[in-house]
């Protein structure tokens, strides 16, 4: 939740007890600065713009997750607009995520690793990064490779 008095972005438990889902949006709080009272929660959350790409932390609902879709305020673009709200990461964190997506590059015929995000950004041009081409492919899941499945231990051990 965000404190109304000192603007601070505080952690609420939410009740263990079966309560009806509308009573997860607010809460009754007390803040170190000396607030009490009911406030709404949620979840702090990237949302991503789709038109300008500008990235803004924001409450959002208490159900959102990773890649819902949303519609937020955007300062650049002066208006509300959909966009999509990404888990926060904390400064200085290098976002190691694997690509989820593959395309076949029309000019070296291997296949590249690309991000949904990139696609939506560049509205479905494919670029490769070792030959330069650029073109729109058809994109499909990656196939995890066999070897990056498991470290169990084989039978014959």
């Amino acid at each position: 939740y965000k404190c109304p008095q000192c603007r601070k972005g505080r952690k609420v438990r939410v009740p263990a007890k079966p309560i009806p889902l509308e009573m997860y949006n607010s809460s009754v709080v007390s803040c170190g600065c000396g607030f009490r009272g009911q406030v709404p929660v949620g979840r702090l959350m990237a949302v991503v713009c789709s038109k300008c790409w500008n990235t803004k932390k924001e409450l959002c609902d208490v159900w959102t997750e990773d890649g819902d879709d949303v519609k937020a305020w955007c300062e650049p673009c002066g208006g509300h607009q959909h966009g999509f709200a990404r888990l926060v990461t904390k400064k200085g964190a290098v976002q190691t995520e694997a690509a989820d997506l593959e395309f076949n590059c029309g000019s070296c015929f291997r296949d590249r690793p690309v991000h949904g995000e990139e696609l939506l950004r560049n509205q479905a041009l494919c670029v490769c990064n070792l030959c330069g081409w650029r073109g729109y492919p058809e994109v499909r899941e990656r196939v995890q490779p066999t070897g990056e499945r498991g470290r169990g231990l084989s039978a014959a051990a």
